[in-house]
């Protein structure tokens, strides 16, 4: 049974705790696809104006996520999760078009095996089908074998196989 999680929408005051659980996910992407996860110098930069962008956006999705950990004198907690999502839209020639997209999932590495992504991945669903939203997407590397593991068994069926190759010189 997972533990308990105190999960909430994130604020700018998040941001820096989000940005180490998302470096922390490029660095487990980067020990996977290691050329294809090589970072801009202002990659750190980029992804903080993109989550920013992200938390003014009634379209978009920031949530946090503590076991209940105190840290410092102001109730400030240690963020052990975060997911970033937001509500999205197919084709315009698909009956269902509305979907709700996840974009990433991190839990700090000493945090996991709590159900940390379980329950933000829960509430991201709540919030998604609140809006009506009937499908959910979230794209990750079959050779991710922990990504792998963590969709397929929040029940994520494959419906499309994307692919990357270096492009050749003919």
């Amino acid at each position: 049974m997972p533990d308990t999680v105190a999960i909430r929408r994130a604020t700018l005051d998040d941001l820096p705790q989000i940005l180490e659980r998302w470096s922390e996910l490029i660095a487990h992407h980067q020990s996977v696809h290691p050329d294809l996860f090589v970072l801009a110098p202002h990659a750190r930069g980029t992804y903080g104006a993109f989550l920013r962008t992200q938390m003014a956006n009634r379209s978009s999705l920031v949530l946090v996520a503590s076991l209940g950990v105190p840290l410092g004198t102001h109730g400030v907690r240690l963020i052990d999760g975060f997911l970033s999502g937001a509500f999205g839209q197919r084709a315009p020639h698909f009956v269902e078009r509305d979907v709700g997209m996840i974009f990433d999932v991190a839990v700090r590495p000493e945090a996991r095996g709590h159900g940390i992504g379980q329950q933000l991945v829960a509430e991201a669903e709540r919030i998604f089908s609140k809006r009506g939203i009937k499908w959910l997407q979230a794209d990750y590397a079959p050779s991710n074998d922990s990504a792998a593991r963590f969709w397929q068994a929040d029940g994520l069926k494959p419906l499309l196989v994307g692919g990357y190759r270096p492009v050749s010189k003919r």
